[in-house]
């Protein structure tokens, strides 16, 4: 079993509550530490999850509640300082992994010596899942790509649930403040001191488009993860002792984001 700790935040889960069940008794048998943070959800998730937890005497795993809703950074945040694994790993709740997804991860992290990683992420459809899993990837020879200053500042190089951390790293949090783009905020924070990579294997699902939620508006969330992105580029110009150079870049990364905010805005308006 691997020491691996995964921590996954749940909100309002309740209608996917079976399949939440499934990949818990997985986590469990293959990892020694699933931690659940529930953000104060409206429904029954904390209770069916606690009870199918104690039934299936499911050691490994551990759950906690929120007293209000705080975001997926606080509950994120949680999980970190909870974290025994050497490796730490973040799963959404509605996502999935490759079955092989965290072996090659933390091999090749071992073999080339770095503290965080991520793979590539594809959206497919719940019937596609199961052929996508059935894949079988060769761990020898795995493509990657490094992820470093300054290349980050311009491109978000991980999305969320494909990303592994060394424990050595995991006091740098996420920012509570931010509920958009807090998730780019702390790769950027990251990797300003330990380079990354990201496997150029399709090993975590996802099941909806990156900038739409069931919650809000393409347009609404669109903003907000302008304003997440630009709050966090401000941010880093604070990051004690960073220099007069890569405080131009960051300069220019967020006159590149404003560009790249307008291009998805037209695209999506001439699209839809």
């Amino acid at each position: 079993m691997q020491e691996v700790t995964v921590i996954i935040p749940v909100y309002n889960n309740e209608s996917i509550i079976e399949s939440l069940k499934s990949k818990i008794s997985f986590l469990n048998d293959n990892f020694s530490q699933i931690i659940i943070v529930d953000d104060c959800s409206q429904d029954n998730v904390f209770l069916s999850l606690s009870k199918f937890i104690n039934e299936k005497k499911l050691v490994n795993v551990e759950i906690y509640k929120n007293k209000k809703n705080m975001g997926p950074s606080y509950s994120r945040n949680v999980g970190l300082r909870l974290a025994k694994g050497e490796y730490i790993a973040f799963l959404d709740s509605d996502d999935e992994w490759h079955p092989q997804k965290i072996d090659i991860q933390v091999k090749a992290m071992q073999k080339y010596n770095v503290k965080i990683s991520g793979t590539v992420h594809k959206v497919i459809s719940y019937d596609e899942l199961d052929g996508e899993k059935k894949i079988n990837y060769s761990e020898d020879n795995v493509p990657y790509i490094d992820i470093k200053w300054p290349k980050i500042l311009f491109i978000s190089p991980f999305a969320t649930p494909s990303v592994v951390i060394h424990r050595d790293i995991k006091d740098y949090l996420f920012d509570d403040a931010l509920r958009y783009s807090e998730d780019y905020d702390l790769w950027k924070r990251i990797t300003y001191k330990h380079k990354g990579i990201k496997i150029q294997l399709p090993l975590t699902f996802t099941f909806k488009h990156d900038y739409i939620s069931n919650e809000k508006t393409l347009s609404t969330n669109l903003k907000e993860m302008q304003r997440g992105v630009e709050v966090g580029f401000k941010k880093l110009l604070d990051i004690e002792g960073i220099g007069f150079g890569n405080k131009i870049l960051i300069v220019f990364a967020i006159l590149f984001s404003k560009i790249k905010y307008l291009r998805r805005v037209l695209f999506f308006i001439f699209k839809l």
